[in-house]
């Protein structure tokens, strides 16, 4: 006597299409069900009980999942769960009801058929004692499952080593797991598609065998893909052996390598990645270079400081997040400087969106540097454009004006319109009317930010900072700092802790 089954899937073309592909079968069937209702479902299931039952697992609520459940404690029933996305919570819920296997979704006929004959088998089989036990962790049975990576499994896999396969594009996963399908015999793979890559894992060899054939591997999938698919073997070698959930997170590190070394590649590890202790955010000398850079357009000295700084880092390397968290902080100071020609709208500003999407996403920083490259070109091409017909934020750009000469103690509300083609009183009223502050009294908040500044970072004398900072005399200094700050320049040095050095040392430190 055959077997009855149950296919429960919201795309009605799929039960259809998996009612005769296994009415045409040779297995031993009898009736095929198909329902792409939530509620019809849980209804033939207690009506029909069928032997098999394929089940998408997004289609069911968790109270229905409470109610399969309890049909799992049964013995001569066999679940199969299908998902689009082998997410944590949809893994458990295939664990929590005791299937027999999940599939990712689109799979293969082939690779169903599989999984409903070694269900089939099972049902075959004499029974076991306390079934709802091992129908509870049927999942966990394999060699390498998901029930292993998500669910508390304590047991370490035998010697071998985790292959991540990486493509570039999330959406060639599945291609990813067919293609290693083909290329391995189904006897000798382990493997477990997820969201974004393919983890498989091969038995005890040496690791110039596992590297030969990831790159094999790689040789074949570029011979039908134009989607760049990176492979990172991770060793577990060495005692004591890791479990599969250990293995997987410490290559969750290692494929971050690819943020450095590129895609297409084979990356061996034998020991877990070590990231670099690294400042994520410009410091103050760096952001007044950016400022000086951006407001000279100087492209020579920008494409520098980007290769030298991103594209000539050695390990051991900052976690790729910190890096971009420094180039976000870089396209802060090329957005001040959009806004100073009015460059928020339009195409540029699609490009800085993209941008910024580049640098959170791009799997290879090589790639993020030069797109930031390019797209740091265009802005001076359109800010170019804006300045001959003067049409840029006149506020914006005198204070750009300001802070590049403030140290000048000759100044004047004059000086800063000629700088952008205006006339001063008319200056003056934009700086009251965006700032809320008077010329004067931005020019002074500049100049005594910048000597709070080196008073904190410098071994520079009161009267030094005082002439650095554009002030004529020490006492005009002094006490418009104890009026800005609540403290005299010398009180703030010793609060930050800053020791000063004699005339003749701070007269060598300027000199050199």
């Amino acid at each position: 006597m055959g077997a009855t089954v149950l296919i429960a899937d919201r795309d009605k073309m799929e039960c259809q299409g998996t009612k005769w592909f296994l009415s045409r079968s040779s297995a031993a069937i009898d009736a095929v069900y198909t329902s792409s209702c939530e509620q019809e479902s849980i209804e033939l299931m207690d009506n029909l009980q069928p032997d098999i039952i394929v089940m998408e697992i997004e289609m069911f609520s968790d109270e229905s999942i409470k109610r399969i459940y309890a049909l799992g404690e049964r013995p001569d029933i066999q679940f199969i769960c299908t998902t689009a996305e082998a997410t944590f919570e949809l893994a458990m819920k295939a664990v929590k009801i005791g299937a027999a296997d999940l599939l990712l979704k689109p799979h293969t006929p082939a690779r169903l058929y599989a999984s409903i004959k070694k269900s089939l088998n099972k049902l075959s089989s004499p029974p076991r004692q306390n079934s709802h036990s091992h129908n509870k962790n049927s999942l966990g049975n394999d060699l390498f499952s998901y029930a292993k990576l998500f669910g508390r499994n304590m047991e370490p896999l035998p010697t071998g080593c985790l292959i991540s396969y990486i493509p570039g594009d999330k959406k060639a996963v599945f291609s990813t797991a067919e293609q290693l399908q083909s290329f391995y015999s189904p006897e000798k793979i382990n493997m477990l598609p997820l969201s974004g890559k393919v983890l498989v894992y091969l038995p005890k060899k040496t690791k110039q065998e596992w590297e030969k054939e990831a790159n094999q591997f790689l040789h074949f999938w570029e011979e039908k893909n134009d989607t760049p698919l990176s492979c990172i073997i991770c060793e577990n070698t060495a005692p004591p052996l890791k479990t599969l959930k250990a293995l997987y997170k410490e290559s969750e590190d290692m494929a971050e390598m690819v943020f450095y070394q590129g895609q297409r590649k084979v990356l061996s590890f034998h020991e877990p990645v070590k990231w670099k202790t690294y400042d994520p955010f410009l410091s103050p000398a760096e952001q007044r270079k950016w400022i000086d850079m951006l407001n000279q357009q100087d492209l020579t000295a920008i494409k520098e400081v980007l290769y030298s700084g991103f594209l000539k880092i050695r390990e051991p390397y900052p976690s790729p997040n910190i890096i971009r968290t420094k180039l976000t902080s870089i396209l802060a100071q090329i957005r001040r400087f959009m806004h100073l020609f009015n460059l928020t709208k339009g195409t540029i500003e699609t490009q800085y969106e993209a941008t910024y999407e580049t640098i959170l996403n791009r799997p290879v920083l090589y790639s993020i540097v030069q797109e930031l490259y390019i797209f740091i070109q265009n802005v001076f091409e359109e800010a170019h454009l804006k300045e001959k017909q003067l049409i840029f934020d006149a506020v914006e750009h005198a204070v750009f004006y300001l802070e590049r000469n403030y140290w000048n103690s000759e100044l004047k509300l004059e000086d800063a319109a000629n700088s952008v083609k205006r006339n001063p009183s008319y200056l003056s009223h934009l700086f009251k009317e965006k700032t809320g502050l008077s010329f004067r009294k931005k020019l002074l908040n500049i100049r005594l930010q910048e000597a709070r500044r080196l008073l904190a970072e410098t071994p520079l004398t009161i009267k030094e900072i005082t002439v650095l900072c554009g002030f004529r005399e020490a006492s005009y200094f002094s006490r418009c700092f104890h009026q800005q700050f609540g403290v005299s320049p010398s009180a703030y040095r010793l609060s930050k802790g800053a020791i000063s050095q004699s005339p003749s040392q701070n007269k060598n430190h300027i000199n050199t």
